[in-house]
């Protein structure tokens, strides 16, 4: 009975042994067929992946470098340099560009190349210089130049519903230009296409684009600014007599009465006074004559 048992344990063992053989035969039978190109492919797609995340690290980084360099520029040709860094229809470089074209009316606007100038907590004055007919018309090419690369992005991005803002700003930017040139046609064209962007996402923008477009006939009609001919002439000054400047003197140098409710301000007749002392009587002599007299003498 036990050589049985014996003989059916081994015969077990046995084909147990050709069925791992077998399934070790197949596997590398697999791994030399087929196996090396599927760990190929999932090697090419590991390393896809890892690229991928360094790409996007990369990728934000010189994003974060971008911004900033945007929150310290202050010149058209620094926000120039960081919207060169970036694909033109990136918020960014839409940004940026944004932020030339003001750059360059901020000028307009104060009259002075690179803003007006600034007293440096050295006492020296830095910028300050003021520009010229010839400085005047190229800022506003430059800022329309800057405002059309905006709306030229805005419609290579096919006006995604991001690019709304830009595209407003830029139009605004535009009739702003056309404004300062005389041109109302222009800027009541570039009104009215702010308005018809901003009338679904902005309506408050398109409220305000209608008042401008309201507000342009009275643009139309110039302005005429009085000479200096017509001006009144602007009187001479008096000059201060020595009279009264003695007088002046005198009511600086001169004491000044005392303060209400200190006791000097009261007059000696209003003063309150004392009441008057009383000597204590003896301890055994008469009391005196004007004291109270004891009871029953």
């Amino acid at each position: 009975m036990a050589d049985v048992s014996d003989k059916r344990r081994l015969r077990q063992v046995q084909q147990q042994d050709l069925t791992e053989s077998r399934l070790n035969d197949d596997f590398l039978y697999w791994l030399k067929t087929k196996g090396l190109n599927y760990l190929l492919v999932v090697l090419v797609i590991a390393c896809a992946v890892m690229f991928y995340n360094a790409y996007r690290q990369r990728r934000q980084q010189a994003f974060d470098a971008s911004w900033a360099d945007l929150s310290q520029a202050t010149l058209p040709q620094a926000f120039d340099e960081v919207a060169k860094k970036h694909d033109p229809s990136e918020a960014i470089a839409l940004y940026a560009w944004l932020k030339a074209a003001e750059a360059h009316l901020r000028d307009v606007r104060t009259g002075y190349v690179g803003g007006p100038p600034v007293t440096m907590p050295d006492g020296t004055i830095s910028g300050g210089v003021r520009m010229t007919a010839e400085d005047r018309t190229a800022a506003l090419d430059a800022a329309d130049q800057y405002f059309t690369q905006v709306l030229t992005a805005a419609k290579t991005a096919n006006d995604a519903p991001g690019h709304a803002a830009f595209t407003m700003s830029a139009l605004f930017g535009r009739a702003s230009i056309a404004e300062s040139r005389g041109d109302i046609a222009a800027a009541k064209t570039f009104l009215e296409e702010a308005k018809r962007v901003a009338e679904v996402p902005f309506p408050m923008f398109a409220a305000q684009a209608q008042a401008r477009i309201d507000s342009l006939p009275k643009l139309a009609k110039p302005t005429e600014l009085p000479t200096r001919a017509s001006l009144p002439a602007k009187p001479d000054a008096a000059a201060i007599t020595p009279g009264a400047s003695n007088e002046l003197l005198n009511s600086v140098t001169a004491p000044q009465p005392p303060a209400p409710g200190t006791p000097e301000a009261v007059p000696p007749e209003l003063r309150p006074t004392a009441p008057p002392a009383t000597t204590p009587p003896p301890a055994n002599g008469p009391p005196p004559a004007n004291g109270p007299k004891p009871a029953g003498g």
